[in-house]
Parts: structure tokens; sequence; C-alpha cells
């Protein structure tokens, strides 16, 4: 089958409209459904939904595909991954892959008794394998689930008496609006500003752990930072804020586990990692 226009609009129900961020998010939640659907990171839908997210999680490959589209330029997945690796478009576009038609989207039929074609192995860029890290293949060590809720269990007693000590000095009561305003403004001031000023939060620190850019190493921006606390944020619109944000918290901590390199939904929208100091 000959290159073709690929709309990853219509072909993921996205909504053009929206700035690359929210996309991604969505990208990424539509590979967590299929992560938690059983389906394997090899499946071609998880490979395509891995090539959409790293295209719109940067504004200037996600210009790049808008102009193609824009002009019909026809361009087959692999031309797309290019673009979503490399930052640009082979200046040949290149021929797809033959591949059985069975009237399914992605070329996949649901019935149990057809078996569908076999994909290459891929790599997700936001999946990557629990043991090796994004900078130059070396092996890391991330926490799991488990251990990460506990390191946010003591962050959270540790931020809960430095609150209590400031509302006792100023006299707050902690039970009125200004009192919750101020104590979700604190514990996100906290949390945001260990991981941009220390590389992580107290509890994640004694325990050898730090927060990174998984491509740089480098310490997260405040940028990088409120997008992976973004679930925080949105605790401070009083009643439904603190629903979602409890919401948000089942979500995220569920998609820690080894199929996804133990990075949460919210590491991987942010381009953070958390891993032992040192690569250890």
């Amino acid at each position: 089958m000959s290159a073709q226009q690929i709309n990853i609009y219509d072909l993921f129900s996205l909504d053009r409209s929206l700035p690359g961020e929210a996309i991604s998010v969505e990208i990424a939640r539509q590979d967590h459904q299929l992560e938690s659907a059983g389906v394997a990171e090899t499946d071609e839908r998880r490979r395509r939904l891995v090539i959409a997210f790293g295209i719109f999680s940067d504004d200037n490959r996600r210009r790049i595909y808008d102009e193609a589209l824009i002009v019909g330029r026809e361009l087959s997945w692999d031309d797309l991954e290019s673009l979503a690796e490399f930052g640009e478009l082979p200046e040949t576009p290149s021929a797809a892959a033959s591949t059985p038609d069975y009237g399914y989207p992605f070329a996949y039929p649901t019935s149990p008794t057809v078996e569908p074609p076999t994909a290459m192995p891929y790599v997700a860029p936001f999946a990557a394998s629990p043991n090796l890290g994004a900078i130059e293949g070396v092996a890391v060590d991330r926490p799991t689930a488990g251990k990460r809720l506990l390191l946010f269990i003591c962050d959270l007693v540790v931020a809960g008496i430095t609150s209590s000590i400031i509302f006792g000095a100023f006299r707050v009561d902690e039970y009125s609006f200004f009192g919750y305003l101020f104590g979700g403004i604190a514990m996100i001031a906290y949390f945001i500003g260990f991981e941009v000023w220390m590389g992580g939060t107290p509890a994640k620190q004694l325990a050898g752990y730090q927060i990174r850019d998984i491509a740089t190493g480098q310490k997260p921006s405040i940028e990088q930072a409120a997008k992976r606390n973004w679930w925080r944020l949105v605790s401070l619109v009083p009643i439904l804020g603190s629903l979602v944000s409890f919401v948000a918290l089942i979500i995220l901590g569920s998609s820690i586990n080894a199929g996804s390199g133990y990075l949460g939904a919210h590491d991987r929208w942010a381009g953070l990692e958390v891993v032992k100091k040192n690569g250890r």
C-alpha cells in the first residue's frame, strides 16, 4: 500500500483547536486504556499512539505535521515516526508496508477467529523499559507505584506538620475558606518548589530518589513540575477540585506499572522520571 495522507486528528478523535499539551494528555489516556485492556506495546494501535504523542508533545513537530496536512502531503506511518523521533519529515515519503484491510479501525479484525498481523517491536518513548533510561540507554531504577505512594504519604506528613506550624503562628483557621486556600497553596508550593529547587521532595531525597528530565537528566523546570503536579493544582478549586484531584490520583497511580516503565501518565506528559540518584 502506498503512502497516503494520515489525519491523526480524525483517527484518534482529537480536537485540533486544543494546544499540543492537552492533545498529548488525551493520546496518553487512549494508550493507557489499551494498556489496561491488555494490549501489548508491540500492537500497531499503540505504536501509532506513541508516534502521535511524539508529534503533538512538541510544538515544532506539530507545526510541521499540520503544514503537511494542509498541503495534502502523502505520508506513511514510517514518515510520521521519523518526525516524532527526529523532528523532521524525510525528503522523500516512504511507502507504507502492505497490510491486509479487514475493514476495521487500524486494519485489525475484531473476530477472535482471525489473527491480526504481527507488528514489529517498538519501544514507546513514554513507556520505556523499567531498567533502561532514556539517557544513552543507561540502566536506571525507578520506584514502583507502592513505593511512590509510601514516599508521597511521608511527604504529606511533613507538609502537613509544616502547614500546621504556620497556621498556629499566624492564627489561621484551617477550616475557613482562607485556611483551605492557604493550605492548598502551601501543599502545591511544597511539591513543586522542592522538585524545581532540589530535584525532588524531602521524602524522595532521603530515600535516594530524584525527579529529572527523562531526556537530559536535569532537574525539572517550573513548567515541567507544574505539568507533573496538575492534579494538585486543580485541588485549589473548592469542593469539585478536591474530588477531581482524588480521582486523578487513583488514575495516575494505576498508570505506574511495569508496562509503562514505572512512568506515570503525569510523568510522561511532563517528560520527567522518578529514578534512583545517579541512575543507581
